[in-house]
This record gives C-alpha cells, structure tokens and sequence, in this order.
C-alpha cells in the first residue's frame, strides 16, 4: 500500500495487460484487506480483555467494535495532530499498540484470560436480527441514487484534504455561507479520521459498516432493558424494534465510527446507571471522549444526560440513606456520581470552549482566528446580520417548512410511531399508580430523569423526533405489558413498526437522493460558469463535490428566504442577489415540486418559478436543473 491515503485503492486504477498478473494483485490486495480489518479491530478486543475480565460472547463483541471506534478516533486525531496521518504511520502505531496490549494483559494473566466464550442462543438470535435490520436499511439505501446530504458530501471534502495534508492544517476553500457547514463538521474530525484509517486499512464498504453499527444498536438495547427488567422477553422485544425502526434511528446507523455511535453514548449511560460491572466505566468515558471529537449532538447529549444521572445518584442516596452524614458521604464517595462528573465536567469544558469561539456560527473570520484551518480568500461579511444592507426587504415573512402528505387520521405516520412510544411510557406510569411497586420500577423511575431532561432539551430546539429517536429504548424500557398479552402485543408491534417506517422512508429517502439531472448540471456548472451561484443545499453539495466553491445560501429562516423561492416580487429578489453577490440561479425539479433544503429544514417547494422565466435568462436546462444569469 502507499504512504498517502489517497492511494489506499491503487490495485484497481492501474491497467495490467496480463489477466493472471492483475488476478494475482487482486488477490494479493485482498490478503492485505483481511490482514489489515484483522489489524484494525485487534485493539478493541485487546482492550476489552483488560477492561472486562469475564463477560458473555454478546457483550464481548459489543465492547470490542465500541473499544474499536473509540481507538481509532481518537488514534487518527493524535496523528493529524502530529502531521503523520500516513498508512504507514497507522500500521506502525497500531502494531506497537496491540504489542504493548497484549504483553499487560499477558503480565496481569492472574487477573485476565482469553477463554474463548460461550456461543449462546442469545448471541445467534442477534446476529439473526443483525441480518434482519441491514436487509430492511439496504432495502431503502439502494433505493437511493447518490446518496447523501449536505453533511455527507462536506465529509468528502474533508477527507480529501486531510489526505492530500496528513495533518489537522488543511485549507478549505470559501464556500461563502456554506463555508459554516465545512467549519462545523471540521471541528470534529474524530469519526472522520476513524473512518479513513478503517477504509485505509480495512475492505473499504458499507456492507461491513452497517453491520457492525446494526448489531450494537441491538446488543446494547437487549443489554440495557435486560439490565433493568431482568425480562428476556422484553429484551428480545427491544432488540427486534431497533432492528426495524424508528426510521430516525436506521437512517443514522449506515455505519459505526464516530457520530454513528450517538445512540449507543446514550443508552451506554443508562447501562452504568444499572450495572455492578467493574470497568464499565471506561467503557462510558472512552465513549464519551470519541463523541467529543466526533459529533456535536451526542456530546450535548451526554452532558445532558450525565447531569441527570447526577441528580438521580443523588436522589437515590437521599431515598435510601435518610442520615445527613450517610447522605453526603455516600454522594462524596459515589464512584458512578464521580464518572458521571467527570464525563460533565470535560464535555461541558469542551463545548463552552467550542461554543465561546463562535465556531458554530457560520462565519469565515472566527474560523480563521480559532482553528488551524486555513480558508482561502476569507471574507469578514458573511451572515445576513454582518452585511451592510444598502436596500430593505419590503415583506419579510416566516419559513414554510415542508409537510408530509402522508397521513392517517390527520397526524403523519412518523407521529404514530412517536404515539407508540409515547404511550408505551404511560403504561409505566399507569403501573405505578396502580400496580405493585418494586426496586425495577424505581431503577426505570430514576432514570427517567435524565430521559426526561433530554427529552425537553430536543424540545426546547424544535427537535421532537430526535427526542424518541434517542429515547426510544428507553420506551420499550418501560413498558408494562402483561405476560399473557406479550406475544399478541409483540406481533401486533413489529407489524405496526414494519408497516410505518416502511411508508415514512419510503418519502423520506428523497432527502437522500441526488437526481441524475442534478448530477448532470452540477458538472456542467463546473466545466462553464465562474460566478457565485445561489441555489439549495442539496445543489450546492454536489457542485463543492465537483470543486465548483463559488456558491452561496442562506438559512431556512432566513428573510431571504421568501423573496428567493416563494414571492414574485422581482425587486426584493434583485435585493436579495445584490446583497449576496449572486450571479447565477439554479432550481431543480425537486425544489419546483417536493423540497428545498437551505441548511438543516426540508421547505416547501417553489411557487414563484415563473418570476425568473420572465425577468432573468435561461442559460442552462436539461428538462431537471434550470440555471438562471443573474448578472
């Protein structure tokens, strides 16, 4: 393999003449692949041997793919850091790691073992279930021509600067507004460089990816629930649901490195809330480590969700102790309050410090001046509040988010699915007022805290279906259903869920999907224009990914907004590409009869395309992507 990462496919962008000769190089790179997953993932069992002396074959699996992401993030960030970011530097580091594992646990052998595990019944079940749930999400991903949103070509971007620098001082160009979108995924490089190091020395695929995240999302499900309930059945139960859905959940588990582990951060605190497993907790910490450096969102997660942990720990003592002096020396010597503090106290300090520098605003200039990123051509005016506005948009009026036209009894579907889980919840609460009481319903009680604190926080941003996204298991944690009703209730269920998730990712891959007209007019913008281009998000990603950078966007709430996609009035249009420096238009067939995505909302389509047929040129359509010169 070569040192840059670039070349890490090399065997197959070289002709050879001789069939048995290029055989032989596809073998040979095929061994290399074996050697190198082999390489890649012995880390992460190494280090759940010395973290977990004895555990069952589920859990074993479990930790090390966790161990595994959690190294290699935070493994490819030292080595941007120190400018070494090579295939050979990869291999070398991850050698001396595994030597260094394997001769401590080799000299602590009194206190570990590699006796291979049981292979159970419950292990087989969840690999079946694994099975299932990558046939239901490859169902819907192959669907998808190009798949991708904003987020996803921006990652593209990413890496290949960070392969072509091999260090953490890469250039990113100007992408005016969108330059914020590059910013923000920039400054958690953590499950980027994981990513790269495993398709480096891995089988580069999402056959492998989707698996893996698949088999976590259920194992740490069936352990969570089997944890508090000690109820195999409800376990099993659970582990089937996020096989199938919610739709939030499947479409985030298209791999298992960096932000992909957001679900597991959570329910792995909900796990040491309950757990007697000396060790865990480092399992926690790493996690939380790598959601720090990987993804904004889990990181506010367990901030949120530590807080909580924190107050029930704290509660809990108070319930039980009922002594001043044995309250607050069970408090003070808590060793969960203590990791959860930790976990707190580091993730806070981080995003304070993140947030403080503005880095979250989408603006060129605080970039420059905290980062050691580099941007060319800087421009100081970027936001709509930072630009001196010479002329006034005469109507200024809200976004029009987009609305599924899919519904059942005037709620859409995906409602139903948040209704099911929502009223899984109140039959906890209907057992609690009714039912007999035990240690298990004041386990789940406690730790509805935190999953009521991140439930309102999801609120509080207009966020509802990442709440039951993230809280789903903590949904089928709670739930009371009668013994003899189970097996009716649970069939009754996974065809509910099957039947909903199917109809709401059927619409909602269209937001993942790049038409092949946009595909088309993207690289003709690239061959033919050298001016800015306004146009959506799902647009402008595709031309960044053609290296076309004169572009430019604003917010869904925007005032510019209206003006650019829904009024006929032609003068505040006029204003709005004056004060953003637009030469050039593009709409697509989805923005005309589906959606228009700015930044983070899908909106409704266009309703005044007939303003720029009769006031600008046609310059460029191919019966999907119309272009329109501005100037």
């Amino acid at each position: 393999m070569g040192d840059n990462i670039q070349q890490r496919k090399f065997h197959l962008q070289y002709p050879v003449k001789n069939k048995g000769k290029r055989d032989k190089v596809d073998a040979l790179e095929f061994m290399l692949r074996i050697i190198g997953t082999i390489l890649f993932f012995t880390p992460g069992i190494l280090i759940s041997y010395l973290t977990f002396k004895k555990t069952n074959l589920t859990e074993r699996t479990a930790y090390s793919i966790v161990f595994t992401a959690a190294y290699s993030a935070i493994l490819g960030l030292i080595l941007a850091i120190f400018k070494v970011f090579t295939i050979k530097s990869m291999i070398v580091t991850i050698v001396c790691l595994n030597t260094f594992l394997f001769l401590l646990i080799r000299k602590l052998k009194r206190k570990y073992t590699f006796a291979t595990c049981k292979v159970d019944k419950k292990f087989i079940f969840l690999i079946f279930i694994t099975l299932l749930g990558v046939i239901w999400r490859l169902f819907f991903r192959l669907k998808v021509n190009a798949w991708g949103d904003g987020y996803h070509h921006v990652g593209i971007l990413l890496e290949r600067e960070l392969s072509e620098s091999n260090s953490l001082s890469i250039s990113l160009p100007d992408l005016n507004f969108y330059t914020g979108m590059a910013v923000n995924k920039g400054s958690f490089l953590g499950g980027q460089l994981s990513s790269m190091i495993f398709d480096s020395l891995s089988f580069n695929s999402d056959f492998i990816k989707i698996p893996l995240s698949v088999f976590l999302l259920c194992s740490f499900t069936y352990i969570v629930v089997k944890k508090y309930t000690h109820r195999r059945d409800l376990a099993v139960f659970g582990s089937v649901v996020m096989a199938i859905g919610p739709v939030e959940i499947w479409q985030n588990t298209l791999g298992f490195l960096g932000g992909d582990l957001a679900y597991i951060s959570l329910i792995s605190l909900f796990i040491y809330f309950k757990t007697k497993v000396r060790g865990y907790s480092w399992l926690v910490f790493f996690l939380a480590i790598t959601m720090m450096i990987s993804y904004y969102t889990p990181t506010v997660v367990m901030v949120i969700s530590s807080a909580g942990f924190i107050l029930a720990l704290v509660l809990k003592q108070i319930f039980e102790k009922r002594n001043t002096f044995r309250i607050t020396f069970g408090i003070i010597f808590n060793k969960k309050i203590w990791v959860y503090s930790i976990i707190l106290v580091v993730l806070s300090s981080f995003l304070l410090n993140f947030s403080s520098e503005g880095i979250t605003q989408y603006s060129i200039e605080t970039f420059k001046e905290t980062t050691k990123y580099t941007v060319e051509k800087a421009k100081s005016e970027i936001s709509d509040s930072e630009k001196e506005v010479k002329k006034d948009i005469s109507t200024v009026k809200p976004p029009k988010p987009y609305k599924s036209n899919i519904r059942f009894l005037g709620l859409p579907v995906i409602s139903w699915q948040d209704l099911y889980f929502t009223l899984l919840g109140f039959t906890f609460i209907f057992h609690l007022i009714f039912g007999k009481k035990s240690q298990i319903e004041y386990d789940i009680f406690l730790a509805g805290i935190p999953a009521v604190m991140l439930a309102l926080a999801f609120y509080n941003v207009n966020m509802p279906e990442r709440a039951f996204s993230y809280l789903a298991f903590f949904g089928i944690l709670t739930a009371k259903i009668p013994k003899k009703l189970f097996k009716i209730f649970t069939v009754l269920s996974i065809i509910f869920l099957l039947t909903t998730s199917h109809i709401v990712a059927s619409e909602r891959i269209k937001f993942f999907n790049n038409s092949p007209g946009e595909i088309e007019a993207a690289r003709w913008v690239k061959s033919n224009l050298n001016g800015i281009l306004l146009s959506d998000e799902r647009f402008i990603s595709l031309l960044v990914i053609e290296d076309y950078n004169k572009v430019n966007g604003f917010e869904d709430d925007s005032k510019y907004m209206s003006p650019t996609y829904y009024e006929s009035n032609v003068e505040n249009a006029k204003i709005v590409f004056e004060q953003n420096n637009v030469e050039y238009f593009a709409s697509s067939k989805r923005m005309r009869e589906e959606y228009i995505l700015m930044l983070n909302f899908p909106q409704e389509p266009m309703t005044n395309i007939r303003m720029y047929e009769r006031n600008f040129r046609l310059i460029f359509d191919n019966g999907d992507v119309r272009i329109y010169k501005i100037k």
